[in-house]
């Protein structure tokens, strides 16, 4: 087994890291146009029946990101830098999906920023840490 001794450093590394993940994904302003942002995520999300293939792709997108920012939320208490990248529960897969959908139902004007910038916002509001 590896252990790793946290420093300053290590904190520093981990936040970079993780910031590198999504702020490399996440182009704010814009949806990058061979993947489509929250609003083809969203159209994703209300695909009936929740068996298609849009469904599916939505419930991994989402829980993907979800799941990321719930592993991250863990290392919040020792290293805050990373907190903006984190949620502080554990939702069900379901649970996320549908803080997705109501989330771009209230932001419409959010539409075209990239599918994951809404997941990480959405997901945030709906699960912020104590801190936040």
């Amino acid at each position: 087994m590896v252990r790793v001794r946290w420093t300053a450093t290590t904190s520093s590394v981990l936040a970079i890291v993780v910031a590198a993940t999504f702020v490399g994904l996440i182009p704010a302003n814009a949806a990058d146009p061979d993947h489509g942002g929250v609003q083809s995520l969203y159209s994703d999300c209300k695909t009936e029946p929740s068996t298609s293939a849009q469904a599916v792709f939505c419930l991994g997108f989402v829980s993907g990101v979800g799941e990321t920012m719930n592993f991250t939320g863990y290392f919040k208490q020792e290293h805050p830098d990373v907190g903006k990248f984190a949620i502080c529960a554990s939702p069900s897969h379901g649970a996320m999906v549908q803080a997705f959908i109501n989330w771009a139902e209230k932001h419409p004007e959010e539409w075209a920023k990239s599918r994951i910038y809404g997941v990480m916002l959405a997901l945030r509001e709906t699960w912020p840490c104590k801190s936040d």
